[in-house]
């Protein structure tokens, strides 16, 4: 199982290190103590699958979506 079959969302563009940072914050954030009993979680529950997505997605702000406001 992967979050690309789940979800649809490809992170292998994503540094390594950003992944780890924040899969690490996620297992933390739970209790876990290893990487294999939170995947275990995530076979079990599809929405921490969703979860741990969008925990590593990188949000951008509307702001510098917006020309007018950028320029300003």
């Amino acid at each position: 199982m992967t979050i690309y079959k789940t979800n649809n969302v490809d992170f292998n563009g994503y540094k390594k290190s950003t992944v780890r940072r924040r899969l690490s914050r996620r297992i933390s954030l739970l209790g876990f103590n290893s990487l294999e009993s939170y995947y275990d979680e995530m076979k079990n529950d599809p929405k921490e699958s969703n979860l741990l997505s969008k925990e590593i997605l990188i949000g951008v702000t509307r702001f510098f979506r917006d020309k007018e406001a950028f320029e300003f």
